[in-house]
């Protein structure tokens, strides 16, 4: 009987060394894990970093636009009445 007691101890002791041994694993791969990430949030912000540079590098080289100017179809002729004419008798005939 006391053979049984002796092994079962044994397994346990066993069993426990080999949790210890797994978390310890589990340790170093959530390290290693974490490492990766920091090591890929670390790479996207440089890349991030080096397209924008990259924007404002090409937008610097870019030739200046040119400044916008109406179009001629949205531009209005001013009304002017005609030199023999005022304004108010035009308007008059035109509702006769």
């Amino acid at each position: 009987d006391s053979t049984s007691v002796a092994s079962a101890l044994s397994d346990a002791q066993r069993a426990i060394d080999d949790v210890e041994k797994l978390k310890a694993q589990l340790a170093e791969k959530k390290k290693k894990r974490n490492l990766a990430v920091h090591v890929l949030e670390e790479t996207y912000k440089a890349a991030k970093h080096a397209r924008r540079a990259q924007q404002a590098r090409d937008k610097a080289d870019a030739p200046p636009k040119a400044p916008k100017t109406p179009k001629a179809s949205k531009v209005k002729p001013p009304n002017v009445a005609a030199p023999d004419k005022p304004a108010t008798a035009a308007k008059k005939s035109k509702k006769r």
